[in-house]
């Protein structure tokens, strides 16, 4: 069932009405298959051109689940991506049907003779009877034949409902992990945005510290007056540079060492 198929896209030979002879000329592979969309957002091939780039991959009833490693969700992207290719190499994760469909009839009906008329539809024969089994749009399997007697004793009701049951299975397990890859990418890229987020909070609050650091009060700062010298001479005490007198700590003990000793009563 599970394939992995590559077509080259971009050019396309065709005969020229006028002269005659072959030529090459671009083209779109979107002009080479016919997709739709079904309720449960399976893409689903409806139509191969024989003629095109996907004749020996693609049939029709085939499931197309990736185009160039996309997830696609209807048959409009799956289309767009397959129009956007046109010049290179055309990937695709397809679930086969039809595969499917010949596995199980050579199973189950190993007695009959084979006849596919396309690849949704089988006639079967043995003995007498002659059965035409199809596959519907829904991908249900059934059996034209107006002796519906003959068909009932038969294998082939039996074969039919065991088909139906598998390709029932494949759908809907194709449905549930298609389901899974989509909830994973919307997580993967909502992870993405949320890691960007936190990356620019980050730097923008490193910019906001770097912008406090550079703009600290004036009196934060310690700054060294270059006047204020230990034993230098401040001039003027009389205030006129708007400063009271300083005094360094050897000159107020000399002013005041005699007092001290008066004081204490003892000599120095």
């Amino acid at each position: 069932g599970m394939k992995y198929i590559r077509v080259k896209a971009g050019r396309k030979k065709m005969i020229n009405g006028h002269t005659g002879h072959i030529e090459s000329s671009l083209h779109s592979a979107a002009k080479d298959v016919t997709l739709v969309t079904r309720n449960d957002r399976l893409v689903r091939v409806a139509h191969v051109d024989p003629d095109g780039a996907f004749s020996k991959n693609l049939s029709a009833g085939d499931v197309v689940i990736t185009v160039n490693g996309t997830l696609v969700q209807n048959d409009e992207e799956a289309m767009k991506l397959l129009d956007t290719t046109n010049h290179g190499v055309i990937c695709m994760l397809i679930y086969s049907m039809a595969n499917l469909w010949k596995g199980m009839i050579d199973q189950l009906l190993p007695g009959w003779k084979r006849c596919w008329v396309s690849e949704a539809e089988v006639t079967v024969s043995r003995d007498n009877i002659s059965l035409s089994i199809v596959w519907r749009y829904d991908w249900a399997c059934e059996c034209n034949h107006s002796d519906e007697e003959a068909v009932d004793n038969s294998d082939i009701q039996s074969a039919i409902g065991k088909i139906n049951v598998a390709t029932s299975f494949v759908i809907n397990s194709i449905i549930e992990a298609s389901e899974v890859q989509r909830k994973q990418i919307a997580l993967d890229a909502d992870c993405i945005t949320c890691t960007a987020t936190t990356d620019q909070t980050t730097e923008e609050s490193a910019d906001n510290e770097s912008d406090k650091a550079g703009h600290e009060p004036e009196e934060s700062r310690e700054v060294t007056d270059p006047s204020i010298e230990e034993g230098s001479d401040n001039g003027d005490v009389s205030g006129e540079s708007g400063h009271a007198p300083t005094e360094t700590l050897q000159e107020f003990s000399k002013s005041n060492r005699p007092s001290i000793a008066m004081h204490k009563g003892i000599s120095l």
